[in-house]
């Protein structure tokens, strides 16, 4: 037994598609959204990596300013006098943790706001 299969036929609905073995049909207009279902996802896509790169642009400045604000302490820490004194290391070090988790926190509330507006 030999079996054919087509890959279009002309039916009532306009063509008829195989897949598989099985039939089925496809009406004649919905040819026509092939080219606006591109256009859609092109531009959904466009949006969404432009809604990313925003949010990065946002990121990238606030990391910035973390790493400005590090450098400084670092450098105010470098050219102090009194660097070798136990107590001057100790604020340094409660500065350098105060900055960074300064910056966590700041993600976090990010993060938290953002994911409230996903959820909404």
């Amino acid at each position: 037994m030999h079996v054919q299969f087509r890959r279009t036929m002309p039916n009532k609905f306009g063509r008829q598609h195989t897949a598989g073995g099985f039939k089925f049909d496809v009406p004649s207009w919905l040819s026509g959204l092939g080219p606006w279902i591109a256009v859609v996802t092109t531009a959904s896509g466009s949006i969404m990596a432009h809604m990313a790169a925003q949010r990065y642009d946002e990121l990238s400045v606030s990391y910035l300013q973390t790493a400005n604000r590090l450098i400084h302490l670092r450098d105010l820490f470098k050219n102090d006098a009194n660097k070798h004194d136990q107590h001057r290391i100790l604020q340094f070090i409660n500065a350098v943790e105060s900055a960074i988790s300064a910056e966590n926190e700041e993600w976090r509330a990010g993060w938290v706001d953002n994911k409230i507006k996903v959820g909404s």
